[in-house]
Formats: C-alpha cells, structure tokens, sequence
C-alpha cells in the first residue's frame, strides 16, 4: 500500500529538485510559456497556480471518490494538499510584491 505513494512520490521530488538546481542561476522569464516552473518569476509563477486550480480540484475529487482509503484518511490527505497549495499561493504573492518592490 505505502509502495503506491513512496515510489511516485519520491520520483517527483526528485525530478523536481533536478529541475530546480538546472535553473537556480537563470535569468527568469516574464512573458512566454516555459516548462520548469523554477524559471518562471514569482508573478508568473503565481498566475500558474491560479489557471492551475481546477486541475488541482479534480485530482483531489478523484482522490477522495476513487480512493481505497478510510474517508477520515482521505480527508486528511485533501486537507493538507489544500493547505500547501494555499501556503504557496502566498508565498508567490509575497515574493511577487517583494520583487516589485525593489525594482
């Protein structure tokens, strides 16, 4: 059962680092699409997780309808992801209003 999370797990936060380190010195993009999130700038980085909410919405849907686990399980698990999409929401804003700021 746990094998069904680690493994997909693990390999995103993998991917997600390598993409990161691969873009941490470069220039970031305002305008155009790009793939790696890390070379966006915060505005846009935040302009994606805005058009990125029904994704976000019908995954958890899928989560707690199709899921195998104990509905109080499912629901911690949605809460928490809600939570950290929540919490980078605001830290995009943040860096957003930061970056503008000093420019």
């Amino acid at each position: 059962m746990w094998k069904d999370i680690l493994i997909p797990g693990a390999t995103a936060v993998v991917v997600s680092f390598i993409m990161f380190l691969s873009s941490k010195n470069s220039e970031k993009k305002d305008h155009g699409f790009v793939f790696n999130y890390y070379r966006l700038s915060y505005r846009r980085r935040l302009k994606r997780n805005f058009l990125s909410i029904p994704v976000i919405v019908i995954g958890l849907l899928i989560i707690f309808f199709l899921s195998n686990f104990p509905t109080m399980y499912r629901t911690m698990v949605i809460t928490f992801f809600i939570v950290l999409f929540a919490i980078e929401i605001l830290y995009n804003f943040r860096k957003w209003q930061k970056e503008q700021a000093n420019s």
